[in-house]
């Protein structure tokens, strides 16, 4: 993948995006990003993947758990 720095912006914000904690402006952003970066649309569609594997095999996570996962996520990332 390559790592522009706007790439590592939307990538270090994804998590955010997925749970509607970001500023429409925000959100904006990183959806034309998107719309233009099969690698971030790529990682997103990942991100997205684990975490509807992680609610299936347990309905509710607790906040812990929400920000284990999250950190996981952004561990693996920053790894690539």
């Amino acid at each position: 993948m390559k790592e522009s720095k706007k790439c590592l912006e939307i990538l270090k914000n994804l998590c955010g995006y997925i749970d509607n904690e970001l500023t429409g402006k925000c959100c904006e952003e990183i959806e034309a990003h998107l719309r233009e970066c099969p690698e971030c649309r790529g990682e997103l569609k990942k991100m997205e993947s684990i975490l509807s594997l992680c609610k299936k095999s347990r309905e509710s996570l607790t906040k812990t758990e929400k920000k284990r996962l999250k950190e996981n996520i952004f561990n693996s990332i920053e790894k690539e």
